[in-house]
């Protein structure tokens, strides 16, 4: 799908992309997933990125995976996962787990804590805000650079061991 036509998708509703599956590790020019999500909430889409196994083969099988939020004593119902995926309540893995993404009470400071070795924070297009060392970082918004041309929001990337990797949801910052 060409950058153009992913930009054209935000007024047909279009709320997720694909960041990453097994097949992005093997055909060339695939690896950039990201860098084209970002495209999009920069410029304001509220899109949310998966991680999803194509199949052909079973070396591709159980690869990545989406993981949902869900609220502690809570029955887990179908409904309640397709409501959480549409409100962007979970993350994307390839080995990664991350056991807690969200915003403190004050609402100014975004906070994860993960199996990861490192966490980035991404923002502006793909720009690094920040690289934490260990699983569990928080970042405070005003770190976020402001860029009137460009749609406000940060997000984590956990890195593991190897390629282990999970990625959070865009958190959008309001000033």
């Amino acid at each position: 799908m060409t950058d153009d036509l992913l930009e054209s998708m935000e007024g047909a509703g279009m709320r997720g992309m694909e960041i990453n599956t097994r097949v992005i590790e093997i055909v060339p020019g695939e690896a950039q997933a990201t860098n084209r999500w970002d495209r999009l909430p920069a410029k304001g889409f509220p899109v949310f990125g998966h991680g999803n196994d194509d199949q052909p083969e079973p070396a591709h099988y159980f690869i990545a995976w989406n993981q949902v939020q869900w609220p502690q004593g809570e029955p887990v119902t179908p409904d309640g996962i397709v409501a959480a995926l549409a409100d962007g309540r979970f993350y994307a893995s390839i080995g990664v787990t991350i056991t807690r993404v969200g915003v403190d009470g004050s609402r100014q400071r975004i906070v994860v804590e993960s199996d990861a070795s490192a966490i980035h924070w991404v923002s502006r297009a793909g720009a690094y805000v920040r690289k934490d060392n260990g699983g569990s970082a928080e970042l405070d918004v005003t770190e976020v650079e402001k860029n009137p041309s460009s749609g406000l929001y940060v997000r984590a990337v956990c890195l593991g061991c190897g390629n282990a990797k999970a990625w959070t949801q865009p958190f959008w910052v309001f000033t």
